[in-house]
């Protein structure tokens, strides 16, 4: 590939990066790099795959929305074969050290996915957007 092509190529994959930022909104954004530096947080070693990665609102116990993003993931470590929920919601409470959001995996996750009437903003997935996020964790300098 001659120089031409490379500075082609890197323009094409900016501009494409950029567009897809721009169109999540903050709510969204927030969530997401959350859920991204969780994973690698918990499973720094592991390459993580996402997919059916959608955000919406679920209702709380005192009856107020609460954004959340939900979705699957498995991983190269021991859940590797299986598909497994998760969901990364916005805290209103932030604890020490963690942060102001949680996220939870496996059943916790479907409760707060399937439960708890999470109404999708939309359809799109957001499982693209997501998995960058988790693989600029494991790029190599």
């Amino acid at each position: 590939m001659d120089r031409y092509t490379k500075l082609l190529l890197a323009i094409f994959l900016a501009a494409t990066s950029a567009a897809s930022a721009a169109s999540v909104t903050s709510a969204e954004e927030f969530l997401l790099t959350k859920a991204a530096a969780d994973f690698h947080k918990t499973s720094p070693n592991e390459i993580i795959h996402v997919r059916h990665v959608r955000f919406g609102q679920a209702i709380n116990s005192e009856n107020g929305k609460q954004d959340v993003l939900c979705g699957e993931f498995k991983s190269s470590g021991k859940t590797g074969k299986h598909w497994i929920s998760f969901a990364t919601t916005k805290s209103r409470y932030q604890s020490p050290g963690a942060g102001n959001y949680e996220q939870w995996i496996g059943a916790q996750a479907e409760v707060v996915c399937k439960m708890r009437n999470v109404t999708e903003n939309d359809d799109k997935d957001l499982s693209s957007m997501l998995q960058q996020r988790l693989d600029h964790f494991t790029k190599k300098p």
